[in-house]
């Protein structure tokens, strides 16, 4: 390429230097040259010329293309130094606007431009106005280029504090879903306890109505005692009412009839028997009165064993109804006893399991969930992180690479942008620190009302995160009772499947933004090659420019110093830049350890939370313990009680029966003894010696 511009070179200087000061009908100041990258453009452009120059010969026509190529490769290297120099100050501020007239950059080409005009051709005059504008649009297209990649990184910070929002959001949603299911379940195990409290009401009523009806047997049973004392009196004063008037009216009969009977038989005796036959009658009579009276005394030991085997007896039967009594009360208790503290073990111990599954899987769930959040935070911020410093790297190396080759064209540069400088130096200037001014107030505006912005913003979350916190808490230590088995595990399912949604959406975002990154790196590659193009036509026009007047590079060795000021300016508006970005970082930086700080507290909350719930647990399993206790001991003193009331009821129905039977038994002997003096009567009355026996007996 320098061997070719060489030659060009040599045969430009001895025959078109002459022949460029003619205006060439076929040139078109007002039309844009294309960009050096795009040959096929150049061509195009190129082609533009030919047709004016066809009837002047086929050599002519050659050597004005090369002359158009080399001014073209002369206007491009031009417009790539200016470039060079421009993308520092639109990295500075992206809104200053370097098509203005007022720009410095513009006073500086165009007076290049003009200055050319001495020592050019009209036509390479024209090609650089041309060049230089289209150098201006690429300026402003690599401006807006670097313009999409920070915006690129602007919303890409944005989705990641989104992401990071909508994980809050989701952990909230969690929190009041799982505060929902406590509420649930905590109504229902009020229902239950409504249900057991009314069980227990139920059976205290029963037993109300137990001893209501307890009460009016013994009333009945008083009321049965009551009557057959009443019927045994009855009956034992009629016995004696009739005994005492059969005896009275035996008693006065007797007298009458024994007295005649003895009158009756002394008469007989006196006639019949002798006085020999005297001891022989006492004898009898007096063996007749003694066995009279060993009948008695075997009646009454009769009497008297009858009535202790008939006590003995009853007693017996007495124990062994109590002791049945007991037993089956005792049995009966204790199955019931071991019944229901079988089944209360059963639901406490069921309860407690559910309880502690339900919690630990809650725990689980809650611990799982955060790790994976802060992971997966932990992730973005790192990829972020590692993005952002390959990209500042790279930027770095970029610029660090450009600013060393501009540092070694300054030179070429310089020579070629002389005459523009010498004009316009003044202007310039002021121009150049009005802007830096403008750019620097507006950016130190911006940069406050920013920090100010941020700040405001971050001192409303905190205080919104401390009232949900707080509202939070107050409302889980009223409700923390409640938890419900089908439903957690249905949420979490859904959870779940919402979280994988979640993790997927995610996935797929940073792969979208993964490949508009590769697009983005393909495009700075894109640029970076258009940079190469730019620098080898710059190199190659430097070689050209080295041939130009010596009067040009008198200038631009006078006009070093200034582009050194300038070049220690840029330096120092890109340490401001750094500076500000640095105070930036550290504020990103302090701002992240106050987010650590706040979830250090929040999880010291929780953890506060936690310890009163698990008092309030504790204290609630107290009270139903308690609870229970009082229950059991009302309820066993109430079942003792009923037991005695049956055993009482039992010994009572047994001492009825005893007495009916005694009374039956009484009645039945009182018949017999009727029956057997009756027929006691007719026997005495139709044998007088029986009825002297009797008598006697009597």
């Amino acid at each position: 390429m320098n061997a070719s511009h060489t030659s060009h070179s040599s045969s430009r200087s001895t025959k078109s230097k002459p022949k460029a000061r003619k205006p060439k009908a076929s040139s078109n100041p007002s039309s844009p040259v294309r960009s050096v990258s795009s040959p096929k453009k150049t061509k195009k452009v190129g082609g533009q010329t030919t047709p004016t120059s066809i009837t002047r010969g086929k050599k002519k026509m050659v050597k004005k293309k090369r002359d158009e190529k080399e001014n073209k490769t002369v206007s491009s290297s031009f417009d790539a130094d200016a470039s060079t120099i421009h993308s520092v100050d639109v990295s500075t501020e992206h809104h200053s606007n370097p098509s203005s007239p007022t720009h410095p950059l513009h006073y500086t080409v165009s007076h290049s431009a003009s200055q050319f005009s001495p020592s050019t051709s009209l036509s390479s005059s024209i090609t650089i106005n041309t060049s230089v504008q289209n150098l201006q649009q690429k300026l402003i297209q690599l401006s807006l280029e670097i313009e999409d990649q920070e915006k690129t990184v602007m919303i890409l910070t944005d989705e990641m504090k989104r992401l990071t929002e909508v994980g809050e959001v989701k952990q909230k949603e969690i929190a009041r879903k799982y505060r929902e299911d406590f509420k649930n379940q905590a109504a229902e195990y009020k229902d239950e306890l409504s249900k057991r409290l009314e069980n227990c009401d139920r059976l205290t009523a029963k037993k109300q109505e137990l001893a209501s009806d307890l009460k009016r047997l013994q009333g009945k049973i008083k009321m049965a005692e009551d009557r057959a004392k009443a019927a045994v009196e009855k009956v034992r004063k009629d016995g004696e009412r009739e005994i005492n008037e059969a005896a009275a009216s035996w008693g006065e009969g007797e007298i009458i009839r024994r007295e005649k009977w003895i009158e009756r038989k002394t008469t007989e005796i006196r006639e019949i028997t002798i006085k020999g036959l005297e001891p022989e009658v006492q004898r009898i009579i007096d063996k007749h009165k003694k066995d009279c009276q060993d009948l008695e005394d075997e009646l009454e030991m009769k009497k008297r064993d009858f009535l202790v085997d008939f006590h003995k007896d009853l007693d017996a039967k007495k124990l062994e109804t109590q002791e049945k009594a007991m037993k089956n009360h005792d049995q009966l208790l204790s199955t019931v006893r071991v019944a229901g503290n079988d089944r209360l073990s059963e639901v406490h111990e069921e309860h407690a399991k559910n309880l502690a599954k339900l919690r630990k899987r809650l725990s689980e769930e809650t611990d799982s969930q955060r790790v994976w959040q802060g992971e997966e935070l932990k992730r973005l911020a790192e990829t972020h992180a590692d993005e952002m410093q390959s990209f500042r790297s790279t930027e770095s190396k970029r610029l660090h690479e450009m600013r060393r080759r501009w540092i070694e064209e300054k030179d070429a540069a310089e020579r070629q942008l002389n005459s523009a400088l010498g004009s316009m130096e003044s202007d310039a200037s002021i121009a150049k620190e009005q802007w830096e001014n403008k750019v620097r107030h507006k950016l130190e505006k911006e940069s406050l009302d920013k920090i100010a912005k941020e700040r405001a913003k971050i001192k409303k979350e905190r205080d919104r995160e401390i009232e949900r916190e707080i509202r939070r808490i107050q409302g889980a230590t009223a409700k923390l009772d409640l938890e419900c088995k089908e439903k957690v595990e249905a949420e979490k399912k859904k959870l779940k499947q919402a979280a994988d949604k979640k993790i997927k959406g995610i996935v797929d975002k940073k792969s979208r933004w993964g490949d508009r990154l590769g697009e983005n790196l393909d495009v700075v590659r894109e640029l970076q090659e258009r940079k190469r193009s730019c620098e080898s036509t710059l190199k190659a026009l430097s070689d050209y420019m080295q041939k130009m007047d010596s009067d040009i590079e008198k200038v631009i060795r006078d006009r070093e110093n200034e582009f050194a000021n300038l070049v220690e300016e840029e330096e120092r508006y890109k340490m401001e830049s750094t500076t500000s970005i640095s105070s930036l970082h550290t504020m990103r930086a302090s701002l992240k350890s106050q987010i650590s700080s706040r979830r250090q507290e929040i999880e010291q909350l929780q953890a506060r939370h936690k310890a009163k719930v698990k008092l309030l647990e504790q204290e609630h399993d107290k009270d139903l313990l308690a609870v229970e206790r009082r229950v059991k001991i009302d309820v066993g003193l109430k079942e003792a009680r009923i037991a005695e009331l049956r055993s009482h009821v039992h010994s009572l129905e047994s001492r009825c029966s005893q007495l009916q039977n005694m009374i039956a038994s009484y009645k039945n002997r009182q018949r017999e003894k009727a029956t057997g003096t009756t027929e006691k009567g007719k026997v005495k009355e139709g044998s007088p010696k029986k009825n002297h026996s009797k008598r006697q007996f009597v």
